[in-house]
């Protein structure tokens, strides 16, 4: 979703007023202004659309299809949403269960840099191990991350870090409701419950087994993990010496897997960008020499003898 910054300004002198406050502060006051046109702009077309059903002949379908419509947009309340939005404590808590997975096509309010917005949980992915804590300010150890849309077309893994341990404001409500009138709130309802029942159930030996095996694989010492994986490139070695193929390349996934789960995605992120920048300016000098050279700059030339 991309904001016209500039158009959230009443006058110079609010740009200016605005411009003196945190950066945190500022974005947060023109992301209430930016929903809040969102909201008149919504209702000015959906008065616009009523006064083009009222100018059609009156026929008993689009009466019907109207009413459903407004009928559908009126069908949840601001307790009911924030009812079916799971909290971050929710899952933290659980994060080593088996049942965890079962988060997936779940809603939850995640923060993209300062901006919260409201997602669905698409999918469970795997990547480096980080630290998360809970509300009793108990740490624990996950390379679980929650993949959801970022925008129209793109999507993102992001950590439980980023999930909201509390409630959405009533502007973010408004705005949801008006974007997604017919949201199947009580179909989404149903699932959370069953959800919640699955973590609020009695937890029996065989899952306890469970629960300490996960917890020990991501808090592991890293000196295990390199042991580990040395001991994975000595068997890779031994399978390349007696020809064996298939052993070879098992070995070979398992060794890149650990080698993926090591690597940050915002370093990752950070240093592609980085290159991108690299490669532009490399390519700008490049372009700036051959235009020197064609025209026979005595920068160029000079540059050239003293080369040679």
């Amino acid at each position: 979703m991309k904001i016209d910054k500039h158009s959230l300004f009443e006058d110079s002198e609010d740009e200016k007023k605005l411009n003196q406050l945190p950066e945190t502060e500022k974005e947060k006051i023109l992301y209430e202004r930016h929903l809040k046109l969102q909201k008149l702009k919504e209702k000015k077309e959906m008065d616009q659309k009523f006064k083009e059903i009222k100018s059609l002949p009156e026929k008993q379908e689009l009466k019907q299809e109207t009413k459903k419509k407004i009928e559908n947009f009126e069908n949840f309340t601001y307790d009911e949403f924030n009812s079916i939005l799971l909290k971050r404590n929710e899952l933290v808590n659980n994060i080593y269960r088996p049942c965890f997975n079962e988060c997936v096509g779940k809603f939850i309010r995640i923060r993209f840099e300062t901006v919260y917005a409201i997602r669905e949980i698409l999918s469970i992915e795997e990547g480096k191990i980080y630290e998360i804590m809970n509300n009793q300010g108990r740490k624990a150890k996950t390379n679980k991350y929650i993949k959801v849309k970022k925008g129209t077309n793109t999507t993102e893994n992001m950590s439980l870090n980023q999930i909201s341990n509390s409630n959405l404001e009533h502007i973010e409500f408004d705005y949801f409701k008006r974007k997604i009138p017919n949201f199947p709130i009580k179909k989404i309802k149903i699932k959370t419950e069953k959800f919640r029942e699955l973590l609020n159930k009695k937890i029996d030996s065989f899952e306890k087994n469970k629960i300490n095996e996960e917890r020990q694989r991501h808090n592991e010492m890293p000196y295990q993990r390199i042991w580990e994986k040395v001991k994975l490139i000595k068997q890779q070695e031994e399978a390349f010496k007696k020809g064996d193929k298939i052993t070879y390349v098992k070995l070979h996934n398992q060794i890149t897997k650990m080698d993926e789960e090591e690597i940050d995605p915002e370093e990752e992120k950070e240093r592609v960008i980085w290159e991108k920048i690299n490669q532009k300016n490399k390519q700008i000098d490049f372009e700036r020499g051959m235009i020197r050279k064609k025209s026979g700059s005595p920068e160029y030339s000079s540059s050239k003898r003293q080369r040679g």
